[in-house]
């Protein structure tokens, strides 16, 4: 089969580099999540420390998501 030029040594360093900064993210993302395992060892909650209800849940994740996506103040044309 003839190269159409697909395979140059651009293209394949930077799919090693895309290839190394994928590893790298999730070598850190691993990481945080041992850490924070970790540093949570030991830590009770107590009794007085609860979840909450589903509708308690929804609520707060509602004006959550309308404080992060609704926007700050209206456009103006």
């Amino acid at each position: 089969m003839a190269d159409h030029g697909f395979t140059t040594p651009f293209a394949t360093a930077r799919t090693a580099a895309l290839a190394a900064a994928l590893a790298a993210t999730i070598g850190l993302a691993a990481a945080s999540w041992v850490v924070a395992v970790w540093q949570m060892q030991g830590m009770d909650m107590g009794v007085a420390t609860r979840l909450g209800s589903f509708a308690s849940f929804i609520a707060v994740w509602v004006v959550m998501m309308a404080a992060m996506m609704l926007p700050a103040r209206p456009r103006r044309c």
